[in-house]
Order: structure tokens, then C-alpha cells, then sequence
């Protein structure tokens, strides 16, 4: 796993962070799967990105599950929740050492003090003005409360940051508001395993349409406006629908994006070839001619233009067209606060914060400039888990 870390960052990634991550997963699932009754199996979809298959999944699908059944047991074991209590500031004795937070609601202030602090508050791809120019042009489909506020509360303690400004990006995405994203990526996915192609608003195919998610990330990047266009047969939409109401979609949004004609994102239409064209903004007659020359790829066997794997050459079987956009989107920053190897936080001037510890996304650099799928629930899991440990370890 460690060197698929590797490869897929480019070496860019933090080896002691990877190395922290990787080791203790396992454990790290084994733990939170017997604290909260949750029942991982294999995912449906195993990305190309990952040189075994070994990513895993709740029945859900769902990070909902995930929350729900993990603060039911942590509140049945004696833990508490705090709801409507935003932290605005750290607290600290004379010598400078954290010693609590102040959190404010809309109906209540509260102070908590604490010997140990874990900071697992999450990135900042909700706060338009943390973020940089690598995130221009893209949608966001994240938490809407990852907004970057302990870079605030904790500006006190000076502490050290890296590679701010790196996201993970995903293809796979359409913009059901302005500048905000759904994922469609096991539609998506089913759909090109079953031939559908990316074309671009010249009616160009764009990629082999089978690759890692890497390369189709940043062929739609290099599109005009940034979008392509999934364009596939009737056989595949059926299974493509299917899928998408199974994850997220509810089936009035989608017959809405349908009625909306192509006016407005998503873009969702149907219809002819000239119909479907005309609506989604795309050149016609360049679309007919790489539809013609797609054709003789699967009766060749070959494609010529990418290569693409051949068992994912499939004919159209159908006149009617449907045509789906793909925007590349991100929910994950990859870079945050710089922690040594048992995840306590380091100030600016390379001292460890004695009573502060980092997990999850707010800690950059496991990953590095570019995490596989599912990488960063891997991260958030297992440096969450040995956080913990080093906590207790520390309170002994």
C-alpha cells in the first residue's frame, strides 16, 4: 500500500505519515468495526489506482452509517457530543500549555477543558477564502462545515504547515449548484466499463475512457470551460440511473435535470443525435464522426485514438443518445498542519505542542499532492486510532 502511496503522489507524500497510515489500517478498522457494529465488506468498485483490490465499504455506501453508529456507541460508552458549539478560541494556563477550548452556539457559550486534545477538525475546501488557485474552475462536493476554523483558533500556538493549497481531485462530477458538486463515480465507472465515451464540446473523444481516475481528472481539466460530456446508449443510461439513484440522486432530481433541456447545470439530455448536440452544446457533426470512428474501434477490436482496453469496447445498440456532463470536483484538502511521528502538532519552531495532537485532514502530508481513492478515509481512520493510543499512552 505504502508504495501505491508513493507512486500515485509522485513522491511528494510525508514517508513517516504514509508508513503511520498503512501499518495500523488494519488494526485501526478491526477497532472501529467491533466499537460500532459496522460491517465492512468489499466495495463494488475496485479503482486501477490501488495494485491489489483492497478497498472496502460499508453496506451503505454511505459515510452516513459511518457517523451515525460510531457517535451512537461512543455516547453509549460514556462519551459526549456537543452540538451547536463552534470552537472560537483555545484556552491556556501561564506557561502557554492548551488546557481547553471555547466553543460558542447560537444559544450557548461553554468552556471545556481538557488534559489531552485531539484536532480532527477537517479541511477548509468550504472557505472560498483559504482556498488557491488549484481550486479554480472546480466544484466542491464536501462538508459545508469544512471551513478551515482552527487555522483561526489555533494562531496562537504558531504552528507549522505544509503543502496548503493541494486538493484531491476527482473526475466524475456534475454542478447541481453554482460551484457545488455531486459525485456520480460508480455510474460513471459502470457506464465506460460497458463502452459509453468522453467527448468535449467539439465532439472530440478526449481519453481512454478506462484509465486511472488521474488521467480522466486531467483530460476534463484540459476541456473547454472544463466540462465533458458522457455519452452513451440506452442500455448503459438504464444501469447508469440505476446507480445514481442508489447513491445520492434522488429520481425528481433527475427528471428535473432532464426537463431543464440542457439550459442549466447538470446537464442531463436525451434524444437523437442532433437533439442531444443541440442541447448539451456540442458540435454535431464532429460528434457523428468520432461516434463512426468509435464504432469501427469495437469491430476492429482496437482502438486506435487511446488504446483502450478492448472488453470495454462496446457497440451503441441504440439510436437514442443520452448525455451526461463530467466536471472534475473535490471534497479533500491535502495539505494542514506538519505532525511528527506520534501525531502531536509541531509549533514553527520544530517543538512539539506537549498536549496537542492532529488526525484526519487537518494533518497534511500522508497522502501528499495526489491520494489514491479511498486513501483519505484510510488516513482519517488510522491516525485517528493511533492518536488515541498515544493520548492514553501519554495520560498513564
Amino acid at each position: 500500500m505504502a508504495a501505491d502511496v508513493r507512486n500515485e503522489s509522485l513522491q511528494t507524500n510525508d514517508e513517516t505519515l504514509t508508513k503511520l497510515m498503512t501499518e495500523n489500517i488494519g488494526e485501526a478498522i478491526d477497532f472501529i468495526s467491533d466499537f460500532a457494529g459496522l460491517n465492512y465488506g468489499k466495495a463494488q468498485t475496485q479503482t486501477p489506482e490501488h495494485s491489489i483490490d483492497r478497498q472496502i465499504e460499508l453496506p451503505s455506501s454511505s459515510s452516513y452509517e459511518l457517523v451515525k453508529k460510531v457517535s451512537e456507541a461512543f455516547t453509549k460508552k460514556g462519551g459526549q457530543i456537543f452540538l451547536d458549539a463552534r470552537v472560537e478560541h483555545i484556552l491556556q494556563d501561564g506557561n502557554g500549555k492548551v488546557t481547553g477550548v471555547v466553543a460558542e452556539g447560537r444559544k450557548r457559550k461553554l468552556a471545556v477543558r481538557a488534559n489531552a486534545i485531539i484536532l480532527s477538525s477537517g479541511g477548509y475546501g468550504a472557505n472560498l477564502e483559504m482556498r488557491g488557485k488549484e481550486s479554480q474552475g472546480l466544484d466542491y462536493y464536501g462538508p459545508q462545515t469544512s471551513t478551515g476554523d482552527a487555522y483561526k483558533f489555533l494562531a496562537p500556538l504558531d504552528l507549522q504547515t505544509k503543502n496548503i493549497g493541494w486538493y484531491k481531485v476527482y473526475p466524475h462530477g456534475v454542478e447541481v449548484e453554482p460551484g457545488i458538486a455531486k459525485l456520480t463515480t460508480y455510474a460513471s465507472k459502470k457506464a465506460t466499463d460497458m463502452g459509453a465515451i468522453y467527448v468535449n464540446r467539439e465532439g472530440t473523444r478526449i481519453v481512454d475512457e478506462s484509465d486511472v481516475y488521474a488521467t480522466l481528472r486531467n483530460a476534463v481539466l484540459k476541456q473547454t470551460d472544463k466540462v465533458a460530456f458522457l455519452v452513451m446508449d440506452k442500455r448503459t443510461w438504464e444501469e447508469f440511473y440505476n446507480l445514481l439513484v442508489l447513491h445520492d440522486f434522488t429520481e425528481e432530481e433527475i427528471q428535473q435535470y432532464f426537463a431543464n433541456d440542457g439550459q442549466k447545470t447538470p446537464v442531463f439530455v436525451h434524444g437523437n443525435l442532433k437533439e442531444v448536440a443541440q442541447k448539451a452544446g456540442i458540435d454535431a457533426q464532429t460528434l457523428q464522426e468520432t461516434l463512426n470512428n468509435y464504432e469501427k474501434y469495437v469491430t476492429q477490436g482496437k482502438d486506435e485514438e487511446f488504446g483502450r482496453d478492448p472488453q470495454f469496447l462496446h457497440s451503441y445498440e441504440s439510436d437514442e443518445l443520452y448525455v451526461v456532463e463530467q466536471r472534475d470536483r473535490f471534497a479533500t484538502t491535502l495539505g494542514g498542519f506538519v505532525a511528527g511521528s506520534n501525531l502531536k502538532l509541531l509549533a514553527k519552531d520544530g517543538e512539539e505542542i506537549p498536549n496537542v495532537w492532529g488526525a484526519g485532514e487537518v494533518v497534511g502530508g500522508a497522502n501528499g499532492h495526489d491520494s489514491m481513492p479511498s486513501m483519505m478515509n484510510t488516513w482519517s481512520i488510522s491516525s485517528g486510532f493511533v492518536a488515541a493510543n498515544n493520548v492514553l499512552l501519554g495520560l498513564k
